[in-house]
């Protein structure tokens, strides 16, 4: 919480000076979820924030599982918005080179599964007035999305689970820093 408010402070500070300029996110303690959800009003009314920005993973859990489900309540009712960013991915075990390749890999990597776990997790249906957007294009979403749906078509226990993946995937917000102009095609596309 005190890191949490040592970076809002700031961000809140350039937006007062350049209102016309700049908008900004915020960040929560969400590893806490009690106390991350009780900050949300601090966000909004205090810091004048439009939304935070989460890791891709809280503490090695996907965002999309239930427990942060009050969390996303009250962003839904204060009308803020959340961006999913990489952060802390998981299996970077599996990789092999220099530590440096950690970013290119496994942060798409990571933004997809979160991505995967709110179209899971059903958070679009149950907050329909949350605004989610997904950094890196939202990672390698597109290219397992069709597959998904796929599945989600042909097998019962998936479709009565969740609501469409591509129809869900569709009411999310993306960024376009996707580093290849096709692959952004592909994103629009897909």
């Amino acid at each position: 919480l005190v890191l949490a408010r040592h970076i809002n402070r700031p961000i809140s500070g350039l937006i007062e000076a350049a209102p016309e300029r700049f908008g900004g996110l915020g960040m929560v303690p969400l590893q806490d979820v009690e106390l991350a959800t009780k900050e949300l009003a601090r966000i909004k009314s205090e810091y004048g924030l439009l939304g935070v920005e989460i890791g891709s993973n809280i503490s090695g859990r996907s965002p999309g599982d239930a427990v942060f489900d009050p969390f996303f309540a009250e962003a839904e009712r204060l009308d803020l918005a959340i961006f999913v960013h990489a952060l802390h991915p998981a299996a970077v075990d599996r990789l092999v080179g220099p530590r440096q390749v950690e970013p290119f890999v496994s942060f798409p990597t990571d933004v997809g599964l979160a991505a995967a776990s709110f179209i899971t997790g059903r958070i679009p249906e149950k907050f329909p007035k949350l605004r989610i957007g997904f950094s890196h294009a939202g990672g390698t979403l597109a290219a397992f999305l069709p597959r998904l749906q796929s599945g989600w078509t042909k097998l019962p226990v998936l479709n009565r689970a969740f609501a469409s993946p591509t129809d869900t995937a569709r009411r999310f917000y993306y960024d376009n820093l996707a580093f290849d102009g096709r692959l952004l095609k592909h994103v629009i596309d897909v």
